[in-house]
């Protein structure tokens, strides 16, 4: 079973980026175990069963993990902005794994939406286009899709109108499965 993230606009990337942190390293991870690497041994008369540590080059995968990252270390994500500054600066850095440093999973236009959610909505027919593509690739490299997690906020510009221009898009394409959207809302106390 397999779901895919969907980051829009600097907030949604953002957030994702820090989901996506917690998971990759997270306390979910189950190291796999070789059924030949446990060992029995006696001590003090009762009978003590260590495991042999794996290599480092074998990485921890828990369930949420399989379900969220492709055996290369890769999310099962998108990322989409209107401007290429923050996902270039995530891209950058060796920390992230879960964002492909090729471009794989990722969208982006030269100039922002300035805060506007009409232009991040009704000038993003092309973007909306890459990004509807790119989640079909995903999601045929799903064994099993299950739905999308949307993360954008809904302050203006790219991840409000953007984002919504993509959820309507997802419900549409795919009918059955599921759309979480993680959402930020703008307050004025906070």
């Amino acid at each position: 079973m397999s779901n895919i993230s969907i980051a829009v606009g600097q907030c949604g990337l953002q957030i994702c980026d820090s989901t996506m942190s917690v998971i990759y390293r997270g306390p979910d991870y189950e190291p796999p175990r070789p059924p030949s690497s446990s060992k029995r041994s006696k001590r003090g008369g009762e009978i003590v069963t260590s495991h042999q540590s794996l290599s480092p080059s074998s990485p921890p995968v828990g369930t949420v993990q399989r379900a969220m990252f492709h055996q290369s270390g890769r999310a099962r994500a998108v990322f989409v902005d209107s401007e290429p500054r923050v996902i270039a600066n995530l891209q950058a850095d060796p920390r992230r794994p879960w964002i492909s440093s090729s471009g794989a999973g990722i969208a982006h236009e030269t100039s922002g939406n300035g805060n506007n959610w009409a232009q991040g909505y009704l000038q993003s027919s092309k973007l909306v286009k890459r990004t509807m593509e790119l989640i079909r690739k995903e999601v045929e490299s799903c064994d099993w899709y299950r739905g999308a997690i949307l993360y954008h906020a809904l302050g203006g510009g790219t991840g409000s109108g953007t984002g919504t221009r993509i959820a309507s898009n997802l419900r549409d394409e795919y009918t059955k499965c599921g759309i979480v959207s993680a959402c930020l809302a703008p307050s004025a106390t906070s």
